[in-house]
C-alpha cells in the first residue's frame, strides 16, 4: 500500500497483520488460528481477509459466560486486511502456517476430497433425501482419464 494512503477502520496494512499473527501464544491467544488456518484458502489477491481477535477469559468471567468457554470471540473485534500483490497474498499464507507449526508441532494437512450427494436412495423412497458423504472415487493426485482402474465402494470404477 502507498504510505500516504489512509485506511478505512478495522483495515491493517499485511506488514501489522502479520505481526498480529506472530504475537499469538498458547498463553495469551489474539488471533483465531482455528479460523486463518481453516480459511486460509480464501486468502487472494484483490479481496480483504478477515482475521479474528480473540482474548482469554479471566478466571471469574467463565463461570459468567453462556457457554464457559476459556476464549471470547465477543468485544474483541476482527482485523480486516487487504490483499493488492501476490507477494502479501502468499506473505500472509507463509505466516499463518509458519505460527500454526509452532503452535502445533506439525505441519498443516488439509482435508482430503469429500463428495457429497442428495441422489434419492430408491429402496428408502423420497423422503430420504439429503445431503450424505460418499468415499470419493478419485484419489487424490490421480490423473483423470487415464484409464486407471479405482476400486472404490466395492465397485471397480476406471477413471
Amino acid at each position: 500500500m502507498q504510505p500516504n494512503t489512509k485506511l478505512s477502520p478495522g483495515f491493517v496494512e499485511v506488514d501489522k497483520a502479520c505481526e498480529l499473527i506472530k504475537s499469538d501464544t498458547r498463553d495469551n491467544p489474539v488471533v483465531d488460528m482455528d479460523y486463518l488456518v481453516g480459511h486460509i484458502v480464501w486468502i487472494e489477491t484483490s479481496h480483504n481477509f478477515r482475521i479474528p481477535k480473540v482474548r482469554r477469559l479471566n478466571p471469574d468471567e467463565v463461570y459468567t459466560t453462556k457457554r464457559g468457554k476459556v476464549i471470547e470471540y465477543e468485544n474483541t473485534g476482527d482485523v480486516y486486511v487487504y490483499i493488492a500483490t501476490n507477494f502479501e497474498k502468499e506473505l500472509l499464507k507463509k505466516t499463518i502456517l509458519d505460527k500454526y507449526r509452532e503452535l502445533v508441532g506439525h505441519e498443516y494437512r488439509q482435508a482430503g476430497i469429500k463428495a457429497r450427494s442428495t441422489v434419492a436412495d430408491d429402496a428408502q423412497g423420497t423422503a430420504a433425501v439429503k445431503p450424505r458423504m460418499n468415499k470419493p472415487i478419485a484419489k487424490e493426485g490421480a490423473v483423470i482419464g487415464s484409464g486407471e482402474t479405482i476400486t472404490s465402494n466395492g465397485e471397480n470404477l476406471s477413471v
